[in-house]
């Protein structure tokens, strides 16, 4: 007969320095739980997400406004969640891989003297403050070099400078996914791996991230499940189609539609409908675009219509 093992102890459970425990005071009285910490609505802190949506959605112009308006204290996703309380004085950082400082300058400067934000001067003063963009000098690669095909950059270098980065922000953007490794993304092992080292970026910085990622041909997530499935948040930006917008005769290009699809330990809510407004500077230096919440035009669409690009 099988000898039964003693009571559990805790004292040895604790002296290892990279495991931690809970115990029964931690989960059963209500009184000593511990809150949900989140950024906004349905993305908690210290996250790993995902952003994806088709090319030319609009993703990027989504993601910089998101962040100048978290930066200066704006709810700007309130309508996912209208109680919910923005955390203060978070710092907001976004790491542009694909565009260069011309094009993002040009996009910022749009977004932050459209009358759409209407930004005030002391909310730019705060978005000086805690927003930052940064670009690459040379390629970052932070794939394991064993599965590396064409080794950009040292991987544990790669690492080490996306930790420094990290370490100055609460939240950093990846724009995009696929240029922060050169992994094969139709590959579960070697995607599963790119995830860690992004999770571990996360966890040293003590930073959670947000990397935007493409779909693929048919419309569909692009790449293996192991990167959807390894998120614990992930929204899609997608094209809106006319049974989503209630507008007789709408210019359907112009709409896009935000949907958060997966939120660990938060309650989906209903997508948010933007429209694409042209802005111009005043000597027409800077032609772009600004996203406009328009959820009061937003629909429900039957579950019967088909859409290629929504899954």
């Amino acid at each position: 007969m099988k000898e039964q093992k003693p009571f559990i102890n805790f004292e040895t459970l604790k002296e290892l320095s990279n495991f931690d425990t809970l115990e029964q005071n931690d989960y059963i009285n209500e009184n000593n739980l511990q809150e949900f910490n989140y950024l906004f609505p349905t993305f908690p802190t210290k996250t790993l997400g995902c952003l994806v949506s088709e090319g030319g959605t609009g993703k990027s112009f989504f993601a910089l406004n998101l962040a100048l308006n978290y930066a200066c204290g704006r709810n700007s996703l309130a309508k996912l969640d209208p109680k919910f309380k923005i955390k203060e004085n978070i710092n907001i950082g976004y790491l542009s891989l694909e565009d260069n400082k011309i094009v993002v300058s040009h996009r910022l400067h749009a977004l932050i003297n459209s009358p759409i934000n209407n930004f005030s001067d002391s909310e730019k003063y705060e978005i000086s403050r805690r927003f930052a963009t940064v670009f690459n000098k040379s390629s970052i690669d932070i794939s394991s070099d064993k599965f590396s095909k064409e080794i950009k950059m040292d991987s544990k270098k790669a690492v080490d400078d996306l930790i420094k980065i990290a370490s100055n922000f609460d939240l950093l953007f990846i724009d995009t996914f696929i240029r922060v490794h050169s992994s094969n993304e139709n590959d579960a092992g070697e995607m599963s791996e790119v995830i860690k080292k992004l999770e571990l970026i996360k966890d040293k910085a003590d930073c959670s991230i947000i990397f935007l990622h493409h779909v693929n041909k048919e419309g569909g997530f692009r790449g293996s499940s192991a990167i959807r499935d390894n998120c614990r948040w992930l929204a899609s930006l997608t094209n809106a189609v006319e049974e989503e917008i209630n507008e007789n005769k709408p210019d359907v290009k112009k709409y896009v539609v935000f949907k958060v699809e997966k939120s660990n330990n938060s309650v989906i809510s209903k997508p948010i409908m933007f429209k694409k407004e042209h802005f111009s500077s005043e000597n027409k230096k800077v032609n772009s675009i600004v996203l406009r919440d328009v959820s009061d035009k937003y629909k429900e669409k039957e579950q019967t219509t088909k859409r290629s690009n929504r899954k």
